[in-house]
């Protein structure tokens, strides 16, 4: 216990956490819980038996994120400053590559239902319409290729394929998404309680000969795709491979900090949808970010 008078007549007592919780409700943020970092001994018995058995962690439900180690104050605040933070070490590495190896079975099991997907985008359709169309219309990726093609969108224009929800399937999947690290990390980036999980997906970028495939991933914001009337929304991304720097060739992420706080964007460039998107704002991002004397860049690249 601590008492203070920071010199102003003010004085505060408590310990330092008690201090730390002021601050962060003064920046408007709420505070963990006091037992938000520690996991009963109950608690860190049934993790250890379910590892044991082989049975996986309970869904995330929505309650208190309830373990994990916090967040650095510092690293909350230039989340909130510029839309985005790395978090070193968050995950397990033999837990990465136990994702790698099984990721590499899904986008090989499930490569037609991911153009499938690209083919409803694409073209306006539900998905499930396109997935149940005759053979012919869209059950090859020769035939989803062909009708992108008459859309405009060549094969290698595609970004990424997708696949979602690994979680289901995979257990290491499930083990990281609804780990009590990522529940936590989320939790205080967000300033809230509890979290719940959407959603996980796998972003393939396929490469020949040494060369990536699929073309340059366009700039986006995650949030306006998301079904949700809020801002409480957070995506983590995990590279499951090593990604080299981008002089070198690397296609880690690139942000450009702040542009999560630029409301103007959409209204003013491109519009909004009736969804709210904004999706043809995006054009226009070089000539509002990046030119300055030097050439510009993006504000920062990750990892």
């Amino acid at each position: 216990e601590k008492s203070n008078d920071d010199g102003g007549g003010s004085k505060w007592k408590g310990s330092d956490q008690d201090r730390l919780d002021d601050l962060i409700r003064s920046s408007g943020l709420v505070p963990a819980p006091a037992s938000a970092g520690r996991a009963k001994p109950a608690d860190r018995k049934q993790v250890a038996d379910r590892k044991r058995s082989g049975e996986p962690p309970p869904p995330s439900d929505g309650g208190a994120a309830a373990a994990g180690r916090p967040i650095p104050l510092g690293t909350r605040y230039r989340y909130l400053r510029d839309g985005h933070a790395p978090l070193r070490g968050l995950v397990d590495p033999g837990t990465v590559r136990s994702i790698r190896s099984a990721a590499a079975r899904v986008s090989r099991d499930g490569e037609l239902a991911a153009w499938q997907q690209k083919v409803s985008v694409a073209l306006s359709l539900p998905l499930r319409s396109v997935r149940s169309e005759p053979a012919g219309a869209y059950g090859s990726v020769r035939a989803c290729a062909e009708a992108l093609r008459r859309r405009g969108v060549p094969a290698d224009d595609l970004p990424f394929l997708q696949f979602f929800n690994l979680w289901r399937t995979v257990p290491a999947a499930r083990e990281v998404a609804t780990s009590p690290e990522l529940c936590r990390a989320a939790a205080d980036l967000m300033g809230v309680r509890g979290v719940r999980l959407y959603q996980d997906a796998l972003f393939h970028k396929r490469g020949g000969g040494g060369n990536t495939v699929d073309g340059p991933t366009p700039w986006h914001i995650d949030a306006r795709m998301a079904p949700f009337d809020t801002s409480a929304y957070v995506t983590f991304w995990i590279p499951l491979d090593p990604v080299p720097a981008p002089e070198s060739g690397g296609t880690g992420l690139l942000f450009v900090s702040g542009s999560h706080s630029d409301v103007a964007l959409p209204y003013w460039h491109g519009g909004c949808s009736a969804a709210g998107r904004g999706d043809g704002a995006y054009a226009d991002l070089d000539g509002r970010y990046f030119a300055d004397d030097d050439g510009g860049g993006p504000a920062h690249h990750m990892p």
